[in-house]
């Protein structure tokens, strides 16, 4: 039997692996992207603060340039997604850029650090 890793993994891939981020939200202490997939749009809540990396580095919440690299990932296409346990859940698009939302338990508050939701 899957361990939930393993079902987080799954449900993750199938969701956002090959959909289109089109929207970024910033509310107070997280993050939401919006991705619509062949059928769905698709919530991936980020309570544990997302990495955004690119050929030129690594840009976290208190980097004057997060905000833009992270809207820059509109219109582009989730090419790799997955899950590493306890380290970190990695997307990454078709222009290269990654983002990583840590695992760790030193990185979020709540019981969760990250929610994915289908509408």
């Amino acid at each position: 039997m899957p361990d939930t890793d393993e079902i987080e993994a799954a449900a993750l891939r199938e969701l956002v692996l090959g959909a289109e981020l089109y929207s970024v939200q910033f509310v107070r202490d997280y993050v939401q992207l919006w991705f619509h997939g062949s059928s769905l749009d698709n919530s991936l809540t980020a309570y544990s603060l997302p990495i955004v990396s690119d050929s030129r580095g690594r840009y976290g919440w208190d980097d004057e340039r997060y905000g833009n690299r992270l809207r820059s990932l509109i219109d582009h296409t989730v090419t790799l997604a997955e899950i590493i346990p306890d380290k970190e859940l990695r997307l990454q698009f078709d222009n290269e850029m990654e983002v990583s939302i840590p695992l760790d338990g030193s990185s979020y508050t709540g019981p969760e650090p990250w929610f994915l939701q289908s509408f």
